[in-house]
């Protein structure tokens, strides 16, 4: 999408191989095989691209399911990137408002976590922290979407549900492979749970940042 919408060249980096050869496939069947390529990297790890290297730099919603150590992982960041140039990050975090003694609040975000993949929700100063310990300026932080995300999540839950209701029904009969079912039913329990998470301003997945590679 950014390649397309700025015609800028995009490396795009993934662990699943799987992931890579359906990328490439798509690259080449678009006509954008000179815009966009695939490399094999952890980002976790050292990344695996020379220092000063990219112009800009951008994940969307990956930390809180996959990212191990903010302080590394921005440290990569700031390496490869050039000087002057810009990074954009979306996160998942837990919000102020969540209190861990709550037995309710335990159980709300502890759904959302199941839901939406998110392995663990980092909080606001952990982030702000690392990324100013990496040597990063901040330009812009803040929740791009405070009611608009549960809006979308009940849209989900509309379509998702039923679907699951009826996807449950053909495994019983034999027509769907039990671990579709399987999926879908893990993807979906406690989807009002997560809702009410993110209703109550207990976690949002749309902390959007901009940070800038002093000169």
């Amino acid at each position: 999408h950014v390649a397309l919408e700025t015609g800028a060249h995009v490396t795009g980096i993934n662990i699943d191989q799987d992931q890579l050869r359906s990328a490439v496939e798509y690259a080449t069947e678009t006509g954008m095989s000179g815009q966009l390529a695939f490399v094999e990297a952890n980002y976790n790890e050292p990344l695996p691209f020379p220092d000063n290297h990219f112009d800009a730099v951008y994940y969307v919603q990956v930390i809180g399911g996959y990212g191990t150590n903010l302080g590394k992982l921005f440290k990569e960041a700031y390496r490869v990137l050039k000087p002057g140039g810009k990074a954009a990050f979306e996160d998942y975090i837990v919000l102020p408002a969540y209190n861990p003694s709550d037995a309710r609040h335990k159980r709300l975000v502890q759904a959302s976590k199941a839901v939406l993949g998110v392995v663990h929700y980092y909080e606001d100063r952990e982030f702000v922290e690392a990324l100013e310990g990496a040597g990063f300026e901040i330009i812009q932080r803040a929740n791009a979407s405070v009611a608009e995300q549960a809006q979308l999540l009940e849209r989900d839950r509309d379509f998702f549900l039923p679907l699951t209701a009826v996807v449950t029904t053909l495994n019983s009969l034999g027509v769907v492979p039990k671990h579709f079912a399987d999926m879908l039913l893990r993807m979906t329990k406690g989807t009002d749970d997560c809702i009410d998470a993110h209703k109550e301003g207990l976690v949002t997945g749309d902390i959007e940042t901009l940070v800038r590679k002093p000169l």
